[in-house]
C-alpha cells in the first residue's frame, strides 16, 4: 500500500496543490529561484540546479562547498559526475530535466513544496538496456561550524574536519540504508533535516560528510537499472524532502516531530486495544488473566472463545518469506542434493489432490507445491534457494518471493487461503476473526536472483558484489506486507507483525504497514536502549510490543528468573513499549512467579500508550547522557508522565529540568505542579523556578534504574493513583 509515491512524471503533470500565490515560491533577492517557507530559505541555481544559496532559522547556514546538487556516478566505470541542467518554472515549483552527461543516464526532478519542507521527486533513466549500477546523490551545503549530527533521539555527535557520519546498516551485498527515514544536524540555533519515504523500501543512505573540504548533508540512492524491470524499464523513482525543524535546539527530536506532521498516514493508529503478544500462552485455569494485559494472540488454536471472552484478539500466523515440504524419514545430518530435491518437488506437485498440505488446511500438497514453484527464490547458480533442513520437524525450507504480483497461484494466495481458513474456524468456534500475524518482517534478508520474477516488482533492483542484478526478498516482503495492510484495512482487521531485528535494517519500510509492531526478545538481546529508541520513533504512538522467547546464542529456551524480567520491563517502561516477559512455553506457576512485575509496570504502560508518546521532551539532564528521558502526554492539558531511566551501571541523583514555558503550562498551573514517582510509589522533589519557568525534578537513580515521573496536580495525580488500585 503506497501513500505518497508519485513519478516525477505525475508530478509534472499535476504539481502538488500549492498555488504561487501562496508566497513559498518567489525570485530572491540575487534574481536566483528560491523557495521561501517556514525556517528554510533555499535559493537554487537557475542554469545549473546547485545550491546557490541557504538560510535556516532567519540566519545563513550556507558552506563553501563546491560539490552542491544532484551527482551520478557508474559503478562500472567508477566516474562521478556532477548534474549540470536548468531549472524551469510553471509557478508550483521547478523542473530540471535532461541528460547527466554520463552516458545513457537522464535525469527528472520535480521541486515542490510538502508542508514545511521542500519535496523532490525524480527519477533517473537508462537509454543504453544494459544493466546499470547507478548511485545518485543530492548534495546540500550546510555550515560545520558548531554542528551537532544525530544518530538518534539521544546519541550526539559533535562534527569534526574530515569525518563522514550516518547511522545506516549494511543493506545488502555492501549497499548501506539509514536505520531512520529523516537525519538532523543542530548548530543549537539553527537546523536542518533531510528525509525519505518510509513506504518506498531500496538503499538509501542519510548522512553529513566533511571530507575533502566539503560540508554537506547528503541523501544518496543505489539502482540497478535494468529492462528485466518490465514495470518500470531501467529506470527508477527516487523522493526526499528538505526542511528546517520547528525547534532547531532539539535537532533530531524537532525532525521526528516534523517527519510525523508531514506523513501522519504512516502512523495511523488503528487498534484500539493495545497490550501484550502470546505465543503459546495460555490463560485457561489461570486466575486474573486481565493482570497479564494479553491482547494479540498469535496461536489461537482452539482458543477462539477464550480469546473472545477475555478480549484478545485472535491472529493467523503467516510468513511474508519461505515455505517448507514435508520430507518425512530423512537422515537430519545429510541434507538432500540438487536431483533429489527436484525428484521430491516433482513428487509434491503430482500427489493426490486429496492429500493436504503441511501447514496449509483446506489446500492440498500439489496445490501448496504450485505456489512454492511459482514463488521460489533461486541463488546464483539458478537453483532454488533453500534456508533449512529439519529445522522445523520433517521439512525442508525454501526461501520464497510472496509478492501477490506473480502470475499463477502464488505464495501471497497461498497465505490468504490460510487467513481464510482460520476466520472460518474462529467463527465456527465461538470466536471473532482479528487480522493476521507476520513473522520474520525484518532486514534486507536473502539476495533473490530470479530473474523471470524481476518483471512484476515496483522496487527497482540493486546488485551484488560481483555486480549480478538482484531483488532483496525485503522487497518482495514489503509487497507482500502492502497488500496485506490493504486487505486489513478493507475488512477492519489488524496486523501483527515479528520486526525482529530492527537495527539491521528494514523496519522503517515495514512499520506504516502494521498496526501492531512487534519484536521477539531474550534475555541479553533486543532491549538495548538504542533499539528502543529506533522503536518508540519509527512507531509513533503505535503501540510496539515485544516478547521475550530465548536464548539468541543457543536458541533455546532459559530458566528466566524475575530479575531479568524486571530488567526488560524497566527498559520497555522508559519507552512506552508493552513486553510479555513471562517466557516461552513455561508452566503455570512461572505465570504466578511474573504476576507481580505485571501488575507493577503493565499499568505504567498502558498510562502512557494513553497519554501518547511526545518526541519533543522539552526537558534537560544537562550532559548526562547517561539519563534517557522521555515524555508522554503534555502537563499543559492535564497529567504528564517523564520516565528517568539510568543507562550506566552507576547509581548517582539526576535532575531533570522541564522547560513549562516551551510546554506552554500557564503560570498558574505551574504552581499547582507536584511529582510523583509511580515506580517506587513516593513523591520526588521538585523545585519551581518561577523566573526561568522550570521545574526540577531530582531523583536517586540505581545502575539501570528507572523513575516514571508523574508530572500534575494533586487531583490529577490522586484520580490516576486509584485508578491503579
Amino acid at each position: 500500500m503506497h501513500f505518497r509515491r508519485k513519478t516525477a512524471a505525475f508530478l509534472l503533470a499535476a504539481m502538488l496543490p500549492f498555488p504561487a500565490a501562496a508566497g513559498f515560491l518567489v525570485v530572491g533577492e540575487t534574481g536566483l529561484p528560491c523557495f521561501e517557507l517556514e525556517g528554510l530559505t533555499l535559493t537554487l541555481n537557475a542554469e545549473t540546479g546547485g545550491v546557490a544559496g541557504l538560510r535556516l532559522h532567519g540566519g545563513d547556514a550556507l558552506s563553501a562547498s563546491t560539490q552542491t546538487g544532484f551527482y551520478v556516478s557508474d559503478r562500472e566505470t567508477g566516474e562521478e559526475r556532477a548534474v549540470s541542467l536548468p531549472l524551469v518554472s510553471d509557478g508550483n515549483g521547478y523542473l530540471q530535466q535532461g541528460e547527466t552527461g554520463t552516458s545513457g543516464l537522464s535525469l527528472k526532478a520535480v521541486y515542490t513544496r510538502q508542508g514545511k519542507a521542500v519535496r523532490v521527486d525524480g527519477e533517473i533513466t537508462d537509454s543504453s538496456g544494459q544493466n546499470r549500477q547507478v548511485r545518485l546523490s543530492y548534495r546540500l551545503p550546510v555550515k560545520a561550524e558548531n554542528l551537532v549530527w544525530y544518530n538518534d533521539l539521544d546519541d550526539r555527535i559533535p562534527v569534526k574536519k574530515n569525518g563522514s557520519y550516518s547511522n545506516g546498516t549494511s543493506y545488502i551485498a555492501g549497499h548501506k540504508s539509514s536505520l531512520y527515514p529523516f537525519c538532523a544536524v543542530s548548530n543549537g540555533s539553527q537546523a536542518v533535516a533531510m528525509a525519505t519515504l518510509m513506504d518506498e523500501p531500496g538503499a538509501a543512505l542519510l548522512s553529513y560528510d566533511t571530507t575533502g573540504g566539503q560540508e554537506n548533508l547528503t541523501v544518496r540512492f543505489d539502482f540497478l537499472l535494468s529492462a528485466l524491470t518490465e514495470k518500470t524499464p531501467s529506470k527508477a523513482d527516487f523522493h526526499f524532502l528538505i526542511y528546517a525543524p520547528e525547534y532547531p535546539a532539539w535537532g533530531f527530536r524537532a525532525a521526528a516531530q516534523d517527519y510525523y506532521a508531514l506523513f501522519p498516514e504512516y502512523f495511523q493508529v488503528r487498534t484500539t486495544a493495545p497490550g501484550n503478544w502470546m505465543f503459546q500462552h495460555t490463560y485457561d485455569g489461570l486466575p486474573a488473566p486481565e493482570d497479564f494485559g494479553f491482547r494479540y494472540n498469535e496461536t489461537p488454536g482452539g482458543g477462539y472463545a477464550l480469546d473472545a471472552r477475555y478480549g484478545v484478539i485472535s491472529l493467523e500466523y503467516t510468513s511474508p518469506f519461505g515455505l517448507d515440504i514435508p520430507w518425512p524419514g530423512q537422515d537430519k545430518a545429510r541434507q538432500p542434493g540438487a536431483s533429489e530435491i527436484d525428484v521430491r518437488l516433482q513428487e509434491l506437485l503430482n500427489s493426490d489432490p486429496g492429500v493436504m498440505s503441511y501447514g496449509y488446511p483446506g489446500v492440498s500438497e500439489s496445490r501448496a507445491t504450485e505456489a512454492l514453484l511459482a514463488s521460489m527464490m533461486t541463488g546464483t547458480s539458478g537453483r532454488p534457494a533453500v534456508i533449512d533442513w529439519y529445522t522445523y520437524g520433517e521439512t525442508m525450507g525454501f526461501a520464497t518471493n510472496h509478492s501477490p504480483a506473480l502470475p499463477g497461484f502464488n505464495g501471497f494466495q497461498l497465505q490468504l487461503k490460510k487467513i481464510e481458513r482460520a476466520e472460518l474456524s474462529a467463527k465456527q468456534n465461538g470466536g471473532t476473526p482479528g487480522g493476521s500475524y507476520t513473522d520474520n518482517l525484518s532486514g534486507g534478508g536473502f539476495l533473490n536472483y530470479r530473474t523471470e520474477q524481476f518483471a512484476y516488482t515496483d522496487t527497482p533492483l540493486l546488485w551484488d558484489a560481483d555486480g549480478a542484478p538482484v531483488m532483496p526478498s525485503l522487497h518482495s516482503m514489503f509487497a507482500y506486507a502492502s497488500a496485506l495492510r490493504e486487505k486489513a484495512v478493507q475488512e477492519d482487521r489488524i496486523i501483527l507483525a515479528n520486526i525482529v531485528f530492527p537495527e539491521n535494517g528494514g523496519a522503517q519500510h515495514y512499520a506504516p504497514l502494521v498496526d501492531v509492531p512487534g519484536s521477539e526478545i531474550g534475555p541479553r538481546w533486543g532491549w538495548d536502549p538504542y533499539i528502543q529508541r529506533l522503536r518508540r520513533t519509527l512507531a509513533y504512538r503505535k503501540p510496539w510490543t515485544l516478547l521475550y522467547v530465548y536464548d539468541l546464542d543457543s536458541m533455546l529456551e532459559m530458566q528466566t528468573t524475575n530479575e531479568q524480567r524486571e530488567a526488560v520491563l524497566k527498559s520497555s517502561t522508559a519507552y512506552g513499549l508493552f513486553a510479555n516477559v513471562i517466557g516461552y512455553r513455561v508452566p503455570l506457576t512461572e505465570y504466578e512467579k511474573a504476576r507481580p512485575l505485571f501488575r507493577k509496570y503493565l499499568p505504567l504502560v498502558q498510562l502512557e500508550d494513553r497519554l501518547g508518546w511526545e518526541p519533543l521532551t522539552f526537558a534537560r539532564s544537562g550532559e548526562d547522557a547517561s539519563l534517557a528521558a522521555e515524555r508522554f502526554g503534555n502537563p499543559a492539558e492535564g497529567l504528564a508522565v517523564m520516565t528517568m531511566y539510568n543507562i550506566s551501571k552507576e547509581a548517582s541523583d539526576r535532575t531533570l529540568t522541564m522547560d513549562l514555558q516551551a510546554l506552554a503550562v500557564s503560570e498558574e498551573r505551574q504552581r499547582e505542579l507536584i511529582v510523583y514517582d509511580m515506580l517506587a510509589n513516593r513523591f520526588l522533589s521538585a523545585d519551581l523556578d518561577e523566573t526561568e519557568q522550570v521545574l526540577r525534578i531530582k531523583g536517586t537513580l540505581g545502575p539501570e534504574g528507572l523513575n516514571v515521573a508523574a508530572v500534575g496536580t494533586r487531583k490529577e495525580i490522586w484520580t490516576v493513583l486509584h485508578e491503579r488500585l
